[in-house]
């Protein structure tokens, strides 16, 4: 055992032959890094605060951006769903969209 660490590229290669070995077609590799991607990339939204339960996201957003052609969602239907409703997690495994009772800005 050596005392060299592996890079990225050696991790991202391993990676490859797992998802080979497996048996995942090019398609479903694809397909694992879109979401991948679109996962990292909704970590870096930026909301705006309005009070202790409104926010909304800038139109701009280049992360909101990517994150919906990842996923292959229209961004107006992602600013109307987050403008129009909030989201009330009642558990782990169960969510409910309530109507917000005054609009955010």
């Amino acid at each position: 055992m050596g005392n060299i660490a592996p890079s990225k590229s050696d991790d991202i290669t391993k990676f490859y032959e797992a998802m080979q070995c497996l048996g995942f077609t090019e398609k479903q590799q694809h397909t694992i890094f879109q979401i991948v991607a679109a996962v990292l990339h909704s970590g870096n939204i930026e909301f705006t605060s309005h009070d202790d339960e409104q926010c909304t996201i800038d139109g701009d957003d280049y992360n909101l951006a990517c994150f919906c052609e990842l996923l292959g969602i229209l961004l107006i239907l992602v600013h109307f769903t987050f403008g129009r409703f909030r989201i009330k997690f009642v558990s782990l495994n169960l969510f409910v969209l309530q109507t917000w009772t005054k609009l955010p800005p």
